[in-house]
């Protein structure tokens, strides 16, 4: 697994420690899903893990409302100021990016899955 904390290079001026208490639980979760599938085979598949080790629902985004995640992970979202990501879990094919607001984001080559953790 290959871990990137600030990926965009947003939060330079911001402690990584900071960072890292920031993320709270959720490496937890992201790190079981990806031992469960060592392969990161696809995003619904981790998704799915994490929502299993969370064990507090799946609070998937049902419909995004006009948000994406664009291809460096930044979450945009209309009226609302970019996400950046504070860290990008990657396994095989499986990205997956943590926000503030314990919001998450699952990506592989297909799906996008956004959902919040907290």
């Amino acid at each position: 697994m290959k871990v990137t904390l600030d990926p965009t290079k947003e939060f330079t001026s911001v402690p990584q420690e900071r960072l890292v208490d920031a993320l709270g639980f959720i490496p937890e979760f992201v790190v079981a899903a990806f031992e469960l599938f060592p392969e990161g085979d696809s995003a619904e598949d981790v998704y799915n893990a994490m929502v299993k080790v969370y064990r507090y629902g799946d609070y998937r985004f049902l419909s995004t409302n006009g948000g994406e995640v664009d291809s460096e992970g930044v979450y945009r979202y209309p009226e609302d100021p970019d996400l950046h990501p504070l860290v990008c879990f990657e396994q095989g094919d499986v990205k997956v990016f943590v926000y503030q607001h314990a919001i998450i984001s699952v990506r592989d080559s297909r799906d996008t899955i956004v959902s919040r953790m907290d």
